[in-house]
């Protein structure tokens, strides 16, 4: 399911231009000028070509000093579920203290860490 509609990635694949253009203004109709900042902000960390989706934190002291991050990235199989989570935690400089990652299988195998 995405951010603007209920399609899935199969519907969205088949869809023709002009159904993907009015299901994306129906939802956008809808929405808050906060949601549709959301929106726009939330576009900017996905990797079309490689269906990757990052999400980035950042920790501050009291008087606004970096003090650690960490990012979280999904990569998605083709059909839409999740292949793989990268999870990497950074020190106040943005070096790189850890990093593990969680594959997971489409057979129903249940997800692990990748060593």
């Amino acid at each position: 399911m995405g951010i603007l509609s209920d399609l899935t990635i199969q519907d969205l694949r088949s869809a023709t231009l002009a159904q993907l253009k009015t299901a994306v203004t129906n939802k956008i109709n809808l929405m808050t000028k906060k949601q549709i900042i959301i929106l726009i902000l939330r576009a900017a960390d996905v990797d079309i070509e490689n269906f990757e989706i990052e999400e980035n934190k950042v920790v501050y002291d009291a008087l606004g000093n970096k003090i650690r991050s960490w990012s979280i990235d999904y990569i998605y199989y083709p059909t839409g579920e999740i292949d793989l989570i990268i999870l990497k935690k950074f020190d106040a400089l943005d070096a790189l203290i850890e990093e593990k990652k969680i594959k997971h299988y489409l057979d129903g195998k249940q997800p692990h860490f990748l060593v």
